[in-house]
């Protein structure tokens, strides 16, 4: 069951790595990773075929075992690839940002605006004390087993928006939006 999950996890990233490949390839001129795409889907293809395996399903037979050793690499492979070439096109897309300082670059691949929740796991090159801003509003932020967690609003349909972080005095406070009793929580 965790190979069949990771196996839907590459299927849903590799037409985002895929979308995202061109827009780095059109706009920040990389080379569209064709053979690594072709790959990710081959093998998130091959996972999901259904008439593989040893005859028997004989749990004694060695052979059982090899082929689904075989299938589930295909799963992980697939996965890999997918993060491989999308990570590897947001960091072209997002050097072609004009920005000045330390910058946070959210990409929404949906073809719908949306908020949704960020998560940045490195943020050592970050000041001390920090806000977030999209452009003059500041942005709540949770700092939590040093990842920074916040809320992306607005991001365009097939776009992106840059944050920036600026150094301030102070570690800012943030008022709660959430009212919590004996039996309920409000927000």
């Amino acid at each position: 069951a965790y190979e069949s999950g990771v196996n839907k996890r590459a299927g849903a990233l590799i037409p985002v790595a895929e979308t995202a490949a061109s827009f780095a390839s059109l706009s920040a001129g990389t080379t569209y990773p064709y053979n690594d795409i072709y790959d990710a889907v081959e093998r998130n293809l091959i996972y999901d075929e259904h008439t593989l395996g040893a005859a028997g399903y004989d749990d004694g037979n060695p052979d059982y075992h090899n082929q689904f050793e075989w299938k589930r690499s295909n799963a992980f492979a697939a996965k890999n690839l997918a993060e491989k070439v999308l990570a590897g096109s947001l960091d072209a897309l997002a050097s072609t940002v004009p920005t000045t300082g330390k910058a946070i670059y959210v990409y929404n691949p949906l073809n719908w605006e949306r908020d949704d929740v960020v998560t940045v796991d490195n943020i050592s090159g970050f000041p001390a004390h920090f806000v977030i801003k999209d452009g003059d509003t500041s942005i709540p932020y949770t700092v939590e087993d040093g990842k920074l967690t916040f809320v992306a609003p607005s991001i365009p349909a097939m776009g992106y928006k840059t944050f920036t972080v600026e150094g301030v005095e102070a570690a800012p406070s943030f008022e709660s939006k959430v009212t919590a009793g004996e039996n309920y929580i409000e927000n």
